[in-house]
């Protein structure tokens, strides 16, 4: 193991950190890193990073879910739910409600 970061997000995630996933479509291929931010009783951020296309130790935002307004708001995130990445799209439980992310046909 590395005693110092590989990679780091310029984003700082206050409070308790963000909960992590992994998602790849290969073993080798295609890395995300998916992030979600609770912030207590407010609505939560997800935020995608590209593992792959850091060039200068800075982890490459992707996604966030509060850059298209409104369109794909997360709810309030439960504690320590993590997302979780599968058939093509993310799921993170809120407190109230289940988000569910994919492609826009």
């Amino acid at each position: 193991m590395p005693t110092s970061a590989t990679l780091r997000s310029s984003q700082v995630f206050p409070d308790r950190g963000a909960s992590l996933s992994v998602s790849a479509s290969s073993a080798t291929q295609n890395g995300i890193l998916w992030a979600v931010q609770r912030n207590g009783s407010l609505p939560g951020d997800l935020r995608a990073y590209d593992i792959a296309a850091s060039g200068n130790g800075q982890l490459s935002e992707i996604y966030n879910s509060n850059q298209a307004g409104a369109r794909d708001t997360l709810g309030v995130a439960a504690k320590f739910v993590a997302p979780v990445v599968a058939n093509g799209r993310v799921y993170v439980g809120g407190t109230a409600q289940l988000t569910v992310y994919g492609l826009l046909p």
